[in-house]
């Protein structure tokens, strides 16, 4: 040790002697912090008096059996045990199963973002069978206690004593990790655990709307809406009556349908929720990005069922924003071919109907003077550059553009500012090969928009659409 380290301890313990100090440093082998606390358990300087008298070895003997001597505490045997039973016990693991139990230990907040662990909820498995599931809510206040045996001493009538044990619930003790599991627990209680098709089948059996929630583990606002939306009795009772609900994670194999024919190509829209028709298949209400308040998502539900209903006698208001049309590359050969007959005769019937209107109203199709309209409206309309506006959720949307030779484009447009023409006139500027032909845009419903260049993209319903891209052929 250096002669600084023993003018350090004196400076602060007060020492009275060099030796003193230096005896202390080396019983705690140079740690000053430990010497210190040592000449201060020890006497401090009272020790001086005794190194008088003993020897350097003695005195080191001395603190150190003072330091590692254990005290010695004296103990009464303990009172021998009696176990009386009070209810049968072999009940209680037929209906609480808890935490390692009948149930699954609770998934914790760090295992949710452990991207090694399989993606989905929980990576459930799908069951068609609605009364399996394992999260009711009385369940659910089980996970939360434990039962646990407690001696109990009492008088009885005769004013003896009688001692015997009982079943007590108690707060089973949980890590922070499993609380905050629990306060963002997903709503299992009112979880349909089906695929996107299962619940179509249920919900036309129950009749009742189908409610879909698509999440992400790694955005907080999808772990707000299990907390604050999910979890309120009111939403729950509200949803349970009327709807069919899903939840699926983002990168799961059961989002995947929703995703690629409801066009949510991106994370930025997320959380997403829906209301689908089971019927048609139909997404008749959506919300995307922001967490709606409980107050504003009972609002908006009631006055949805008001307005809508799953009687096939009743007409529906139209939809504002329809389904975008499904793409033909993630669909089988036998699929494929499916939907171009449909497609076929859908185009057939609407082609017949509009002429024999128009001759019931005493004036003929002409072709030709149709498709010279269309050119005309098509020349007029200029390359002109338009910036991407930024997102802006309920502002802009995406759409995408497909082409003839298999590309896509998808691009933000501003959906209330923007028309029908920007589309176009981005399409001149940024696709190549489409700046000086002849084309069409299409919208799911085959229609060509080229009669709706000055309505807005809202106004024309195509927001979150996507289109067809075709080069016209000259004769």
């Amino acid at each position: 040790m250096s002669q600084e380290e023993v003018n350090t301890f004196m400076a602060i313990t007060n020492a009275e002697s060099n030796d003193l100090a230096k005896h202390f440093i080396d019983m705690a082998g140079g740690d000053m912090e430990t010497a210190i606390s040592l000449f201060f358990e020890h006497g401090g300087n009272a020790q001086l008096n005794k190194a008088s008298t003993n020897t350097d070895a003695e005195l080191a003997g001395d603190l150190q059996n003072e330091l590692y001597q254990q005290p010695q505490e004296d103990y009464r045997p303990p009172d021998e045990a009696r176990h009386e039973t009070l209810v049968d016990t072999h009940v209680f693991p037929g209906t609480y199963g808890g935490i390692g139990g009948r149930f699954q230990p609770l998934r914790t907040v760090r295992d949710m973002f452990d991207d090694s662990r399989p993606v989905g909820i929980f990576n459930q498995q799908i069951s068609d069978n609605e009364d399996d599931s394992e999260f009711s809510d009385e369940e659910q206040y089980r996970q939360q206690f434990e039962y646990v045996e407690e001696n109990v001493i009492e008088l009885d009538d005769d004013g003896n004593v009688r001692e015997y044990t009982k079943l007590v619930q108690k707060p089973r003790p949980m890590t922070k990790e499993q609380k905050l599991a629990m306060l963002f627990r997903p709503p299992f209680d009112m979880m349909a655990k089906v695929d996107l098709q299962g619940a179509k089948v249920r919900a036309r059996e129950n009749k009742k709307w189908i409610l879909i929630n698509i999440q992400a583990v790694d955005i907080f606002q999808c772990q707000a809406l299990n907390r604050d939306l999910w979890s309120n009795k009111d939403v729950k009772q509200l949803v349970k009556k009327h709807f069919v609900f899903i939840q699926y994670q983002y990168d799961s194999q059961n989002a995947l349908p929703y995703l690629q024919f409801y066009g949510l190509t991106s994370k930025d829209e997320l959380p997403h929720i829906a209301i689908l028709d089971p019927m048609t298949g139909e997404r008749v209400k959506q919300w995307s990005r922001d967490v709606p308040s409980v107050t504003d998502f009972i609002d908006d539900i009631n006055e949805f069922l008001n307005n809508f209903s799953l009687d096939p006698t009743s007409t529906n208001p139209p939809v504002r924003e329809p389904t975008p049309a499904l793409d033909p590359t993630t669909l089988s050969e036998e699929q494929q071919m499916e939907l171009a007959i449909k497609k076929s005769l859908g185009s057939s019937s609407e082609a017949t109907n509009e002429e024999d209107q128009k001759r019931n109203m005493g004036t003929e199709v002409h072709g030709d003077t149709a498709d010279d309209a269309s050119a005309t409206l098509f020349n007029r309309i200029k390359p002109v550059t338009h910036s991407e506006p930024p997102n802006q959720p309920g502002i802009t949307t995406r759409i995408q553009i497909r082409t003839g030779d298999g590309r896509r484009v998808v691009r933000r447009f501003n959906a209330m500012e923007d028309t029908v023409r920007t589309i176009y006139e981005v399409v001149k500027t940024e696709i190549e090969g489409y700046d000086d032909v002849h084309f069409t845009l299409s919208d799911h419903k085959r229609e060509n928009l080229i009669e709706k260049l000055d309505e807005s993209i809202n106004d024309a319903g195509l927001k979150n659409s996507s289109l067809l891209l075709e080069k016209v052929q000259d004769d």
